[in-house]
């Protein structure tokens, strides 16, 4: 299922510039009926990021559109239009309708959290973008309006890598508070009961085959 919002974010001191964007959401679809099983799902299955290994993502893509003018110092930018289609992929929890209220509060916060995370990387990608249109239009005259049409997506190229640094900071951030979301913290504690369980199986097995007997380890004398 796809859902689409848009925005447009135009600077109002400069009706030149054009800033919008449209939103397309995904899922990434996550299989589990505990919480155990939902987190080591997303763990041994990823989501493929753009950085590596994911539980949710936001990509965006870029459609210049320059307008330029020629004046007795050369050709320089006149308009500028920026359009961002953000591909912003979600968890979906596939086996919902199993899980017990617990885990499903749980997943239910995790799901939003991962979406105000992802919300958080879309405001930075915009408000990088309007610094990138702004400064585009105090670009000087260049001979040919070539030059300085691919002056202006050269520059695109560099904000967006020049971008990642406040990605990765804000990155840096969240990731600290992952370990304490329910859905992570009731993981946790069900793989301390298996932990626990499996060891008193295995304490009553080696008791089963006599290793827990103190007359066992000793010959019998007659």
């Amino acid at each position: 299922m796809l859902c689409f919002a848009a925005f447009l974010f135009s600077p109002p001191a400069d009706a030149r510039v054009r800033v919008s964007n449209r939103t397309e959401v995904r899922d990434y679809r996550v299989h589990g009926e505990t919480a155990g099983e939902l987190v080591s799902y997303m763990k041994r299955r990823p989501f493929r990021g753009d950085y590596g290994p994911a539980m949710a993502n936001i990509r965006p893509r870029y459609t210049l559109r320059t307008a330029t003018s020629k004046t007795a110092r050369g050709c320089r930018i006149s308009e500028l239009s920026l359009d961002i289609r953000f591909i912003m992929t979600l968890p979906k929890a596939i086996d919902s309708h199993r899980h017990s209220s617990s885990t499903r509060q749980a997943w239910r916060g995790f799901r939003a959290f991962a979406k105000r995370h992802e919300e958080g990387h879309r405001k930075i990608y915009l408000s990088c973008a309007r610094r990138y249109a702004s400064k585009v239009l105090l670009l000087p005259p260049t001979l040919s309006c070539s030059s300085i049409e691919r002056q202006a997506r050269r520059m695109l190229r560099e904000q967006e890598k020049a971008c990642d640094i406040q990605h990765h900071a804000f990155d840096r951030r969240e990731f600290r508070r992952v370990p304490s979301l329910s859905l992570f913290r009731q993981a946790r504690q069900e793989r301390g009961r298996l932990y626990q369980r499996a060891s008193q199986r295995r304490l009553a097995e080696r008791k089963q085959q006599g290793f827990g007997r103190k007359a066992s380890w000793f010959p019998v004398r007659k």
